[in-house]
């Protein structure tokens, strides 16, 4: 099974680079940093990242996995969480140097046999001309979204995805992330 963002999220996505930071903002986006939705807004251009629940059917039994998408927020939408005071400006105008996308992997065998084999975007990284920005999920299976400063103009160590994958005797899980930029992902390369 693959979540994936796709080529409109990706090339959306693309147009933050060489902007100028201003705020992320979202409409139940708290001090804490954590909501549904959140809106990623520059000088001259936004970014809505949200994230939603897709069912799926794996081993006999439906999963709830979240995923995460991008749109463009409208000015009222924005407006909405000025007023009500949700924007949280750290990094104001600071130029956009690279956007990454972190891609998790989660492979399920059985007695040596792959059960299911589960590929997600699970967040981006914003890397600023001083700082970081991670926007990610912090769990394969609930729709929110959680945003992580970091200092310096490098991607930073990404914060585990939790998940109720459990093994037993039987049954192993295998994990791999990677964090691709935005660029080589329209490109079609991976590394």
């Amino acid at each position: 099974m693959k979540n994936l963002l796709n080529t409109a999220d990706l090339q959306r996505l693309s147009k933050l680079v060489g902007n100028k930071f201003s705020y992320l903002a979202g409409p139940k986006l708290k001090h804490y940093l954590s909501a549904p939705s959140i809106f990623l807004v520059c000088e001259t251009f936004a970014v809505k990242l949200f994230s939603d629940v897709r069912e799926v059917l794996i081993e006999d039994y439906w999963e709830s996995f979240s995923t995460i998408e991008t749109n463009e927020p409208t000015s009222k939408e924005i407006k909405s969480c000025e007023d009500a005071g949700y924007i949280y400006s750290k990094f104001m105008g600071q130029d956009i140097l690279e956007v990454f996308v972190i891609k998790e992997s989660v492979i399920s065998e059985m007695n040596g046999e792959v059960t299911f084999d589960y590929e997600t975007d699970s967040g981006i990284v914003v890397v600023l001309t001083e700082g970081s920005i991670t926007i990610k999920k912090p769990d394969h299976h609930i729709p929110v979204l959680k945003v992580t400063y970091a200092a310096g103009n490098v991607v930073p160590e990404i914060a585990s995805t939790s998940s109720h994958f459990e093994e037993d005797l039987h049954q192993k899980y295998f994990w791999k992330r990677n964090v691709v930029s935005v660029e080589n992902l329209l490109r079609g390369a991976e590394d």
